[in-house]
């Protein structure tokens, strides 16, 4: 599943944040890609193909 947010039409708290990528434990348990504004949680190739290497065809 992917979620975006557009941040130009709602804020986005770092609360809301840390409920999409920290578990119940308190643990983070997935890959988390940062880069500028975008944040990824979890891994496909894909997407972080695009992101990573803009600009490659898939």
């Amino acid at each position: 599943m992917i979620e975006r947010w557009d941040r130009d039409q709602s804020e986005i708290t770092d609360e809301e944040i840390l409920r999409h990528l920290i578990h119940k434990d308190g643990r983070l348990r997935v890959p988390v890609l940062s880069r500028g504004p975008i944040l990824i949680r979890g891994f496909t190739a894909a997407l972080y193909r695009q992101i990573l290497l803009p600009g490659t065809d898939e």
